[in-house]
């Protein structure tokens, strides 16, 4: 492999500029049988990884490419001394365990988004120069745990597993030839992306889930900033709840209802009970600061839709909203002397949990082919291409059909025990992480402050829907 790796400079899609400028930072858990020999097949495996796709070890930076933009991002090699300050692959030896019942000191995803585990300081993501991509190999007493940073301007959730699974082929066959795809199969996407957004008859309306892009992403350890826990969800409740919901939505004619929709819309009713009702009556807490609707915010692939290769890096997500009103919500949780649907559920928790789920396909359905095209036009139009996708007050990923559990990172490494996303920058934003195996429960990482993730776990309906046993938060 050429030191460093060299290829032309290109410039990000618009649905790229659409992301925040943040470096996602996901833990993946083995557990080799010899560790020298599991980091010495990864360095094999992603030398080989960046002999295939060489730009995944390039910055972002701004371009001058574009006369006229402002706030225009591109991919650039990066250089001999940017990649021994910064190297693709960090190794670092921790006297701890992964595993809860060994001896010793032990780790906690809860507490693992921190610079001692992530192969780059959170600040680089405001940075001239950010890297696309870089691996911390933590190798623990008893394991090994790979933090993958990737820089969300050049990568979604869907194609970072697409970079993964690309890894996972160089370390399980070194000498591999090809990928699903390449540097210039990317580069045609990019340009498939641009000529969606030359459609004359495209909406011209702006979304309004995009603007400007506020707010320090660097985590701190202050009591009051949010904390990172983890929900288990038993799938059989998430089908009884969704079979109720399906019977209260018998109205709305033609209405499909998934398991997806309602772990969504549960996490939702949850936030804005635990969010903005009292404690000790359920009714809002504030009235003069409690806004009036409830904002959820869903990030939808459109890969199908604009006919893009499944395989593609980049992003190709637009972000979806839905609004809710948050005293139709807090009432739901009042006696209302109506027997229950389900044992122990209120009917007015699956009225509430009907309608919420009614709004998010509502959203869903505006992500049309017509409506996706006049998106990316409106904003390539624009003289600043700084337009990011904000957040609602709450905000869900859905990662639960991504199939990272299913990679073979060869002989050395093996499967994936644990995949994780431990992220605790933005209040209010929860991801559905990869499902382990066909039919296993709902596993939710969401952020919160401390005092509304307490009142979300103490939450009655979940409570109920959680899995027994309680989960641990140990690896």
């Amino acid at each position: 492999m050429a030191f460093p790796p060299v290829f032309e400079p290109y410039v990000l899609s618009t649905l790229d500029h659409m992301t925040a400028p943040i470096h996602m930072s996901t833990f993946i858990t083995f557990h080799p049988e010899n560790s020298s020999k599991a980091i010495s097949a990864l360095e094999m495996g992603l030398s080989r990884l960046i002999l295939l796709l060489p730009f995944i070890s390039g910055n972002v930076a701004f371009s001058s490419q574009l006369p006229g933009k402002q706030n225009v991002r591109e991919v650039q090699a990066a250089t001999a001394e940017f990649l021994q300050e910064y190297p693709m692959l960090k190794i670092k030896h921790h006297d701890k365990s992964i595993s809860p019942t060994k001896p010793g000191p032990t780790v906690s995803y809860d507490t693992m988004l921190n610079e001692e585990f992530t192969p780059l300081e959170f600040a680089m993501a405001m940075e001239d120069l950010s890297p696309i991509f870089r691996i911390q190999a933590n190798v623990m007493r008893d394991g090994v745990i790979l933090c993958c940073s990737f820089y969300h301007l050049a990568l979604d959730g869907a194609g970072f597993i697409n970079v993964l699974s690309a890894l996972a082929q160089c370390c399980h066959n070194p000498g591999l030839a090809s990928l699903a795809t390449d540097p210039w199969k990317e580069a045609e996407t990019r340009r498939a992306i641009v000529e969606a957004g030359r459609n004359p008859n495209a909406p011209k309306e702006l979304q309004t889930s995009y603007g400007a892009f506020a707010g320090d992403m660097t985590p701190t350890s202050s009591p009051e900033s949010p904390i990172s826990r983890i929900l288990v969800l038993d799938p059989e409740k998430i089908e009884r709840l969704r079979d109720a919901c399906k019977s209260q939505m018998q109205r709305h004619s033609g209405t499909r209802l998934s398991s997806n929709t309602i772990v969504s819309s549960l996490i939702w009713l949850c936030y804005i009970r635990s969010r903005y009702g009292s404690p000790s009556t359920g009714s809002r807490s504030d009235v003069e600061t409690t806004p009036e609707k409830s904002c959820f915010a869903m990030p939808i692939d459109v890969r199908k839709t604009l006919q893009l290769p499944s395989s593609y890096l980049g992003n190709a997500v637009v972000s979806s909203e839905a609004f809710a009103s948050i005293d139709a919500v807090l009432s739901s949780a009042r006696p209302s002397g109506d027997a229950a649907v389900i044992k122990d559920i209120s009917s007015n928790d699956i009225e509430i949990l009907a309608e919420l789920a009614h709004q998010i396909n509502e959203c869903m359905q505006f992500n049309s082919k017509h409506s996706i095209q006049g998106l990316i036009s409106q904003l390539s139009a624009g003289n600043d291409w700084a337009t990011y996708c904000r957040p609602g007050d709450v905000s869900v990923s859905n990662m639960r059909n991504l199939r990272s559990y299913e990679l073979d990172f060869g002989s050395c490494l093996g499967r994936a025990h644990t995949f994780d996303l431990p992220e605790n920058r933005i209040s209010g934003v929860a991801w559905i992480l990869p499902s382990r195996f066909r039919g296993s429960p709902w596993e939710v990482r969401m952020a919160l402050e401390p005092e509304i993730m307490e009142r979300v776990q103490r939450d009655k309906l979940m409570q109920w829907v959680c899995a027994r046993p309680t989960p641990k938060s140990k690896l």
